[in-house]
């Protein structure tokens, strides 16, 4: 095998499969990135068995061929070098020769026909969702996934219709965000591990002109986009039920504005460390919060307007849990909705395009 490219191009390429690099395999192969050049087209590929990703990158082809090679040793040879072109040749001993400028590598490689190939899906029927509303809907639902619990280590993606919606939940909250599609795609649902959608949010583009394909099957999830493809796992098992969570009524009910909400509970932060499991209380009266903190830093009393329905509350909870929540929602002001001090507050909108549940603490 004989390619260029440049070396942009090529690290480019290398960080984007590199997500999906087994570490610590007891199946070497799995740590390697599979070069596939054939016809017009060069592939970079990494699968540890539970992520797949695949990726074309720009380049010429002067020899077909292909090859797996180590990725940290790779990726850190073609991130060394000058923002020139490469020269990648390979022989029938599996010998790697890198050449850029004045600067020239050999490395050993293995045979590509040892590797894990992506499993090959129908991708009929592929659900199309704008790049950056589907990784703003992650990013503002995947704090409250739960790596201790099998089935709530991922989140659960919902398509009802011309709906889309994802779910995650822990221990002590859950996270709902939903969009409307452009089309209706019937009915279909699937648990996605967390930790495929973190690294698919690092290589989604912030565009909401260019469209990710999102392929539902029975064991797999595939995203298809730009010219990559990531394959995931699913989880299997028995979602907990949401809806069955919601609040019918609340006895209070405040709508505090974003900004001074978020600002001070990121005050609030400044006296909380790790493992100080110490409540922040938030004191309803009238049309004032004041929220009051006591750890073993400090003390923290302030201040917010509001605008409040119902009765009076004193209630605790988790700082982070509510930093979590108003860090990623997009209204100026929001409405929280209460039941009494033992349970659980609700944060959402009118029009229910976001809806999130946070269990109170003892104060």
């Amino acid at each position: 095998m004989k390619i260029s490219c440049s070396q942009e191009d090529f690290y480019s390429a290398i960080n984007i499969v590199s997500k999906a690099v087994a570490t610590r395999s007891t199946v070497s192969i799995a740590e390697c990135i599979l070069i596939t050049a054939y016809g017009d087209e060069i592939k970079l590929t990494a699968n540890n068995n539970e992520l797949g990703i695949e990726t074309i990158m720009a380049g010429n082809i002067e020899e077909e061929g292909m090859i797996a090679i180590d990725a940290k040793i790779f990726a850190e040879i073609i991130r060394s070098l000058p923002s020139s072109n490469i020269v990648m040749t390979t022989n029938e001993k599996y010998s790697v020769n890198i050449v850029c400028d004045q600067s020239e590598f050999n490395i050993m490689g293995r045979p590509g026909d040892d590797f894990s190939f992506l499993p090959d899906l129908n991708q009929e029927n592929a659900v199309e969702i704008p790049q950056l509303a589907l990784k703003d809907i992650i990013r503002q639902t995947i704090f409250s996934t739960d790596e201790t619990k099998p089935v709530m280590r991922g989140e659960q993606f919902v398509i009802d219709g011309n709906t889309f919606q994802v779910e995650s939940i822990d221990g002590y909250r859950f996270s709902i965000r939903k969009i409307t599609l452009n089309d209706d795609y019937g009915d279909k649902k699937a648990i996605v591990p967390a930790k495929t959608l973190n690294e698919l949010t690092k290589i989604l583009r912030d565009d909401m002109d260019e469209f990710v394909q999102i392929v539902f099957s029975n064991n797999h999830m595939v995203f298809l986009f730009d010219t990559t493809t990531v394959v995931t796992r699913l989880i299997e098992g028995e979602f907990p039920d949401i809806n069955r969570m919601m609040m019918a009524d609340y006895e209070t009910k405040f709508t505090v504005s974003k900004k001074k909400m978020t600002d001070s509970l990121r005050r609030a932060s400044l006296l909380s460390r790790e493992g100080d499991k110490k409540p922040i209380a938030l004191n309803i009266k009238d049309d004032v919060l004041h929220i009051d903190l006591k750890t073993h830093v400090g003390t923290m009393d302030e201040d917010i307007d509001i605008k409040k329905e119902g009765k009076n509350l004193k209630i605790g909870f988790n700082p982070g849990y509510l930093l979590d929540v108003f860090n990623v929602v997009d209204d100026e002001e929001v409405d929280i909705y209460m039941g009494s001090s033992r349970y659980p507050c609700y944060i959402n909108n009118a029009e229910k395009t976001y809806n999130y549940m946070i269990l109170p603490v003892n104060i």
